[in-house]
This record gives C-alpha cells, structure tokens and sequence, in this order.
C-alpha cells in the first residue's frame, strides 16, 4: 500500500537534517496514522488531533486507521468521546452510558 506523504520538517538545530512529523496519510481510500518513522502504526487506538480530507478535528484511530465510519461512543486514553463520521464531537473524563443531549 502506498501513503500520500507526511510532510518532513526541518530542525531548527540542523537545517540540512530533515524530521518525518507524525499525523495522517491516505492510500487513496482509508486515511491512517501514520508515526514519526513514516509507517502506520498499526497498534495505535486513540483519538488524535490533525487533518484529514482537508478538515482539522479529532480523530478516533483504531489499529492504525481513521475510523471515518465510526457513530458511536468510545472510551480511550480515560476518556469517554462521542464519535460522529470518525471525529470526536463530545468527551468526558472517565466512563459514561450516554452523553446528555
């Protein structure tokens, strides 16, 4: 599979060095997190913060992949969120049944 970039970055500390940047890429079809070596971090499950398909939000990571699908609640990292179309929309510290609408 091959993944869209994730932009490189260089150190204030050595210019001519160049820093892969941790965040999200697409093969074409599924968006995923991809970390600071370049490669999807298939053990990742978490709700991360970055763009994908242009739109910055937090986004709920499952294996690896953004879960742009997901319409539910999870409970990662202490953190009860409610997902809607793969972005946290709610969360609340701890476990909760159900958001209060």
């Amino acid at each position: 599979m091959t993944l869209s970039a994730v932009p490189s970055m260089k150190t204030k500390a050595a210019e001519t060095k160049e820093s892969k940047k941790a965040g999200f890429a697409t093969d074409g079809i599924s968006w995923f997190y991809v970390n600071k070596k370049g490669k999807v971090d298939k053990k990742k499950t978490t709700v991360i913060s970055g763009k994908v398909n242009g739109e910055e939000a937090e986004w709920y990571v499952k294996n690896g992949k953004v879960q742009l699908d997901c319409n539910e609640m999870v409970y990662v990292d202490g953190y009860t969120h409610l997902i809607e179309g793969g972005k946290s929309v709610k969360k609340h510290v701890g476990k909760l049944d159900a958001f209060r609408i």
